[in-house]
């Protein structure tokens, strides 16, 4: 009995129909093409963030636009950084989903002026404007990025 390898075609092996996908950080930039990718191939997205107006933009702005019929954006606040608002997140997920499919731990912060692009600047002036962050700063930006 020959095994078919249909389920690798281009139509199936990148379809999220009907999944059900988390993306943190998913209110704005990066997490919100991730969670738009998503919802415009089927998924049920829900996106994360520490602020409200952002995901109901979010929503608001996107969710109506959608290019297929099943795909839907869906806010909940979630501070990645504290375990009860993770445990809210996923008590609020789990009322509609029996599972996650995906999660994309997008969410991140940046404090201070620096980019990663800094054109014909030294690497002496690059150290001298990172150490310029305070320690609570640089704590937070290393809780959210990295542990969170």
């Amino acid at each position: 009995m020959a095994s078919s390898n249909t389920k690798f075609a281009n139509s199936k092996l990148f379809n999220v129909e009907g999944w059900a996908c988390v993306v943190t950080g998913g209110g704005t930039g990066i997490g919100l093409m991730i969670a738009q990718a998503f919802a415009n191939n089927g998924a049920r997205v829900y996106i994360t963030g520490g602020r409200q107006d952002a995901l109901d933009t979010a929503v608001k702005t996107w969710g109506s636009s959608l290019a297929h019929p099943q795909g839907k954006l869906i806010g909940v606040t979630a501070d990645i950084t504290d375990k009860a608002s993770l445990e809210n997140l996923a008590k609020e997920v789990g009322k509609h989903e029996k599972h996650v499919d995906v999660l994309v731990n997008n969410a991140g912060v940046s404090l201070g002026t620096s980019t990663v692009e800094k054109g014909d600047e030294s690497a002496r002036e690059l150290q001298k404007e990172l150490w310029s962050e305070s320690q609570a700063d640089w704590e937070a930006v290393y809780r959210t990025n990295v542990i969170g």
